[in-house]
């Protein structure tokens, strides 16, 4: 571990074609990322289904409360860890006509180096 970053070690996945922007202007990507979601001391592997550099939807059948803290570790193949916290903006109990059970995270600022990696990582998705 260094500055904060994990090495190595993260599951990707191919992305997909761009899916549309999302209610807060910012463009989203589909996406086939695994991520390690840790909540309190329980760790998770997710998988993201879009994704943009302010936020996340998470496929999950066990979706969190609005409002829950939420800790998110992404990658790009041989490149240093993110670990981003955020929260739980919103959340479908059920698949439905819409898309998958899950939950839409808002992540918080990241600092510029974590910025510029999930950037890349969205442009990817988005432009191959």
């Amino acid at each position: 571990m260094r500055d904060g970053r994990i090495r190595e070690g993260g599951q990707t996945a191919s992305m997909q074609q761009p899916a549309a922007k999302e209610r807060r202007g910012a463009l989203r990507a589909r996406s086939h990322l695994y991520v390690r979601v840790n909540v309190g001391t329980a760790q998770q592997l997710l998988a993201v289904e879009n994704l943009s550099k302010q936020g996340l939807f998470l496929a999950t059948e066990h979706p969190l409360e609005p409002g829950s803290a939420i800790c998110v570790e992404f990658s790009l193949p041989g490149r240093d860890r993110v670990a981003a916290n955020g929260r739980v903006v919103w959340m479908r109990r059920k698949a439905d006509d819409r898309g998958p059970a899950g939950m839409g995270i808002e992540l918080a600022p990241l600092d510029d180096w974590d910025q510029a990696l999930l950037g890349e990582l969205v442009e990817q998705a988005l432009f191959g």
